[in-house]
């Protein structure tokens, strides 16, 4: 249903340039009409013959030459080898240069507004980015240590913004179906924790959808502590991206932790400690950049 389904900003594109191919075709269609009816058969045939068409062309080539014509007035380019001949034709030619004008106009406003929305945050963030850098080096920061911080910028921007957009969607969308929504968003992730899953309760998928609901995102950097063994476990995770892994107190590691892994499970029914799940204490640390 997906691959059926194009972006909006696309689809904006391909319908105004339908409505610029059925313009076209409407004003082919009328350009021949307008030839035969107010030019005598003898003009017709010597039109197309000077044209190369003979004097009996066919429907097909009939069409591609009025459709050459057309489009000459259009994109205003006007070759100079086929021009009206009375005035009839004259004034069809008029009110064709302002259509064309008009249809350019729109489509050349709608790819400008899907390019410019499709760019709007790679302009952000490329904004934001470039002042960092600026500041970074009057402040002669070592390079190393800018790449770094220009490196978690990025993938923390790229976090913020796509909790932005949710965000706003889910404030945009009404009461009534908001939660529709939001099971969309879900995709069962929490379905994937035990202690979740397990509950017996035909309420079981709104508590579920409430908890979503209630989670927000934190992006942690390579190597830093998302949660302390010696620290009171208060909550749960759930690895968005990135790697996460469960360490001893010895820093071995008990756990490597993907996309779509949890832990904290147990803080959900008053367990305190990190690593209730699996009986020692282990302390979360994000090995590369991480989104939970």
């Amino acid at each position: 249903e997906n691959l059926l389904r194009p972006p909006p900003l696309l689809f904006r594109v391909f319908r105004v340039l339908f409505m610029i191919g059925a313009l076209g075709h409407a004003c082919t269609c009328s350009f021949w009409l307008i030839k035969t009816q107010y030019s005598t058969i003898e003009e017709v045939s010597e039109f197309t013959d000077y044209h190369g068409l003979g004097p009996d062309p066919g429907l097909a080539e009939q069409y591609i030459l009025s459709a050459y014509f057309v489009n000459t007035i259009f994109t205003t380019v006007g070759f100079g080898d086929i021009s009206a001949s009375n005035t009839a034709e004259q004034l069809f030619c008029v009110v064709v240069m302002y259509a064309g004008t008009i249809v350019f106009g729109v489509l050349l406003s709608e790819i400008e507004m899907a390019v410019s929305s499709m760019r709007a945050f790679p302009r952000r963030k490329g904004r934001l980015v470039q002042e960092l850098m600026g500041f970074l080096s009057d402040k002669d920061v070592p390079s190393a240590l800018s790449h770094k911080l220009l490196q978690w910028v990025e993938f923390d921007l790229a976090c913020r913004y796509e909790e932005e957009m949710r965000e706003q969607c889910l404030q945009l969308v009404p009461p009534e179906l908001r939660r529709e929504v939001v099971d969309s968003l879900h995709h069962d992730e929490l379905h994937r924790v035990p202690l979740l899953a397990s509950v017996a309760s035909r309420h079981r998928e709104s508590l579920l959808l409430d908890l979503w609901d209630a989670m927000l995102p934190r992006s942690f950097m390579p190597h830093a502590v998302i949660a302390h063994g010696g620290e009171e476990a208060d909550r749960l995770y759930v690895v968005m991206a990135g790697k996460v892994e469960g360490r001893l107190a010895d820093g071995a590691c008990l756990l490597a932790l993907r996309p779509k892994d949890f832990f904290g499970e147990y803080t959900l029914v008053g367990d305190t400690r990190w690593g209730a799940e699996v009986g020692v204490e282990v302390s979360y640390v994000a090995v590369e950049q991480t989104l939970c």
